[in-house]
């Protein structure tokens, strides 16, 4: 919907909201999640009524940033702006979504520098929900453990839910505008479909956006077909998920599910039974992960 809208706007047509902006500027959400702004000046009032009709009105409060945060924002959303400097070997996006709007942008900014303390980052806030942590390193980046705790601790502490989108990393500037717009759609893709992963690293987002263009009617034949003598059996489903998870290794999947490793060869003996396919071979294991994709987020 997005390459649409910008098609048809054209100029007056924004994706990302930055407090440098005019104030005539109106901000939609599309039902992907995806934010997007209309310059009121630029369009007439038959196309802002429409989008009023079809679309929600996004909730926008403007996060003052810093001239760094300023510099990299306006690089990665707009072509005018200079390159930003960066010190270091490497450096990679990481995108984050709240579930709830943030009112001590502060504090959060305060638990993200201390949870990533041996770490440089930059944190430049989008919104009051999502934003953009820009991680600088030489060697080793932040490992997943750390936002997996993080992600925890928010919830059980603050009873805020985060999800973290993991981007590529990234050694020259000159690529990073692109990188930045693809990681960010496809990040927009993955919320739209409620995935219940906290961290999700780029390369997971292939099969969403595969899927993203598939008729709706064909997904459901796709999943059905592949797992319709299973479906009702949610545990026997999870535990297949699990298993995938986890490589197909059965000793880790048997461990995360606090099951005898037997138990859990059972299970999987009584998949590949019911539906024919064997799972312990990869290229079959494949085609049951995207029925059991579609499965969980249709």
């Amino acid at each position: 919907m997005i390459n649409e809208l910008e098609h048809r706007f054209g100029s007056a047509f924004y994706l990302n909201y930055q407090s440098s902006l005019p104030n005539h500027i109106k901000w939609y959400l599309t039902p992907q999640g995806e934010i997007f702004g209309i310059d009121l000046t630029e369009v007439s009032s038959n196309d802002i009524a429409l989008l009023d009709i079809i679309l929600e009105p996004a909730k926008i409060q403007p996060v003052e940033l810093n001239v760094k945060e300023k510099q990299w924002l306006n690089y990665l959303t707009t072509s005018d702006e200079k390159e930003p400097l960066v010190d270091s070997k490497h450096f990679r996006f990481i995108h984050f979504h709240t579930s709830q709007e943030i009112d001590n942008i502060a504090e959060l900014n305060h638990i993200f520098f201390n949870s990533f303390s041996d770490h440089q980052i930059i944190i430049i806030w989008k919104n009051n929900e999502e934003g953009l942590i820009v991680e600088l390193f030489n060697d080793q980046p932040i490992e997943t453990d750390n936002f997996e705790e993080l992600s925890a601790a928010l919830t059980s502490d603050f009873f805020i839910n985060i999800h973290f989108f993991i981007g590529s990393k990234l050694a020259s500037i000159t690529t990073a505008r692109e990188q930045y717009a693809w990681e960010d759609q496809c990040f927009a893709v993955i919320k739209s479909l409620s995935t219940s992963n906290q961290v999700i690293y780029y390369y997971e987002a292939t099969p969403y956006m595969l899927l993203q263009h598939v008729p709706l009617e064909d997904l459901r034949k796709i999943s059905s077909h592949l797992i319709k003598e299973v479906k009702l059996d949610k545990e026997l489903i999870k535990t297949i998920q699990v298993y995938f998870k986890n490589n197909l290794n059965t000793s880790l999947a048997a461990k995360e599910l606090f099951m005898h490793r037997n138990t859990l060869q059972y299970r999987i003996d009584k998949f590949i039974e019911k539906t024919g396919i064997d799972i312990k071979h990869f290229d079959q294991a494949v085609s049951v992960y995207l029925a059991l994709l579609i499965y969980q987020t249709l």
